[in-house]
């Protein structure tokens, strides 16, 4: 817009005011309470529909599973950085090693608490396929709600007045900030 004002005062001896366009992610009920049920927030879909997954998958990991897999990180964590320190004491390039080692060691916990959310992912398909609707809704194909889909579903599925009126209504041409609505 900016560059295009020089334009408009050469033809039109005057710029037209600008206003910046709404940006809505439009949400049905069902998709609000899935992500109310796993936890998740908008941006996390930007991520992919993996990473959707993934943090679904996180949720249904028994809860003693998840304290089990807590404990352990920071039990080693504590006993590899006391062993560290008596290590440095004894030779600096070994206490540097037990950082490196302390890293493997963190990111195999990790690896297997992901597999671990994996298998229950697999064992639980119904959230599986909730993850993928709502990547689908959301981000579909790793683009905008507003730039993939044409309004013409959403006004096929909720009406045109209703969906009009719930647009018109959150509408704030003063904040062009992006708003997710449930219809």
């Amino acid at each position: 817009m900016a560059q295009s004002e020089v334009l408009y005062r050469e033809l039109l001896g005057r710029a037209p005011v600008m206003v910046s366009r709404g940006g809505f992610t439009l949400l049905d009920a069902r998709t609000a309470k899935l992500v109310e049920r796993y936890g998740l927030t908008i941006p996390a879909f930007f991520h992919g529909e993996d990473h959707v997954r993934d943090t679904v998958a996180r949720t249904l990991v028994p809860p003693a599973l998840s304290e089990e897999f807590s404990t352990v990180r920071r039990a080693v964590s504590g006993s590899v950085e006391r062993l560290r320190a008596d290590l440095a004491a004894f030779d600096a390039t070994l206490g540097a090693s037990a950082n490196k080692s302390l890293a493997k060691i963190t990111y195999q916990l990790s690896k297997m608490e992901r597999k671990t959310a994996r298998e229950t992912l697999k064992r639980d398909q119904r959230a599986g396929a909730d993850a993928r609707y709502m990547s689908d809704l959301i981000f579909p194909d790793k683009h905008l709600q507003e730039r993939y889909y044409s309004i013409l579903p959403f006004l096929a599925r909720h009406g045109v007045s209703d969906l009009m009126d719930t647009l018109y209504e959150h509408l704030r041409l003063e904040c062009p900030d992006h708003q997710v609505l449930v219809v």
